[in-house]
């Protein structure tokens, strides 16, 4: 009921309501505009997000889709609403086909919607010789991929309240699906800044790797980590105090069992190094140093460990 009830008003609030990042649409005003970012700053900005993708070797996704459309748009929309059609067509035209040109192929399931709405536009505009035309036929294009964005953000969150209230009641295999399927997410939604996503997202790794550990997947619960760790870097000063996460006595037997899972002879460098996560989110300073330089006696390359004594 609750994701029924959001999408409606997922959609009645893009009919008026410009959503958080992409400014409202161009020309419905004209006059009166505060001068938006220059063209060329513009450009730069754009461009510079996409080389970034490409230069990593990483598929284009939605996140970095909504990314450049909404620094085109922030230009653009000011631009028409002064009057400077040719200006806003032309950023929006260029923008769809930069897009295009630099991912041919690396395109991830998710953007690959956005990608075809910007092919189309782009077959379109080639047909037009109205800048207002074109404008606005690149802007009904930049909006689906904001509402493309939109529902997978909705559905990630979604994810994430079903997988916490699986967590809640300790049916930790479930809320592991469930935070699963958010990392997966978040990597569709994320562009060049995951701050921008809300918490929950943001977290997904983390609590798969707290789901994970009660599920004694130690390997699979560092692999989740280090990945929690680079989306969400400031729990290394602040840690998640898993009294809460876990109910006390579950957290006990937790910790008793990663210990024994530990102290065994030939313990794998995964395994201590969720013992080094449990001391640090439990305060333990020097009990989870330890650790954590015994992971890299074992394993020089731990990425986890690496992180946590940076």
């Amino acid at each position: 009921m609750r994701l029924v009830i959001g999408l409606t008003l997922l959609a009645l609030g893009m009919a008026h309501a410009a959503p958080t990042t992409l400014s409202g649409p161009p020309g419905m005003m004209r006059g009166g505009q505060a001068a938006g970012p220059g063209e060329d700053e513009t450009r730069q900005a754009v461009d510079r997000g996409l080389t970034a993708f490409t230069h990593a070797g990483r598929k284009l996704t939605l996140g970095l889709l909504r990314q450049a459309v909404g620094e085109s748009i922030a230009f653009g929309a000011p631009a028409y609403n002064r009057g400077e059609v040719d200006a806003c067509a032309r950023f929006y035209v260029k923008t769809g086909e930069s897009v295009v040109a630099a991912f041919p192929e690396k395109v991830s399931a998710g953007a690959a919607r956005g990608v075809t709405a910007l092919k189309t536009a782009l077959a379109r505009c080639a047909t037009q010789t109205s800048a207002e035309r074109r404008a606005w036929i690149m802007r009904f294009a930049f909006d689906k991929i904001e509402l493309y964005w939109q529902l997978e953000a909705l559905h990630v969150k979604g994810l994430a309240d079903i997988a916490a209230q699986s967590f809640a009641a300790e049916r930790f295999t479930e809320a592991a699906d469930g935070f699963r399927e958010c990392t997966e997410g978040f990597e569709e939604l994320a562009a060049d800044d995951v701050a921008r996503l809300d918490a929950a997202t943001r977290s997904a790794s983390v609590m798969l790797a707290h789901a994970l550990i009660a599920d004694h997947d130690y390997p699979a619960a560092a692999r989740a980590l280090e990945a929690g760790l680079a989306q969400t870097p400031d729990i290394v000063k602040h840690p998640f105090d898993l009294h809460r996460v876990f109910r006390q006595q579950r957290y006990d037997a937790l910790l008793a069992e990663v210990e024994a899972a530990a102290a065994k002879p030939g313990a794998p460098a995964d395994t201590v190094f969720v013992l080094g996560y449990l001391y640090h989110s439990a305060r333990k300073a020097d009990l989870a140093l330890a650790q954590f330089k015994k992971v890299l006696t074992l394993d020089a390359g731990h990425r986890g460990a690496q992180l946590f004594l940076k």
